[in-house]
């Protein structure tokens, strides 16, 4: 397996984890941060991140 594809299967198993129910649950609480449902920003900040992730692990890999 080359590098690039092996940070790619990395970069999902840290998604899995990172949607992975118990540790979603630790952000669903009543009271908001700044405004917002700590859910709502938990979910769409994780979901950048693998986002922005994936591009940059496989730019280092050429």
């Amino acid at each position: 397996m080359d590098p690039g594809a092996r940070r790619l299967a990395a970069l999902f198993v840290l998604g899995v984890i990172a949607f992975f129910s118990p540790l979603v649950l630790l952000f669903n609480r009543p009271e908001p941060a700044a405004g917002v449902a700590l859910l709502p920003l938990y979910l769409f900040g994780v979901w950048a991140a693998l986002i922005v992730l994936a591009p940059l692990l496989l730019r280092k890999s050429r």
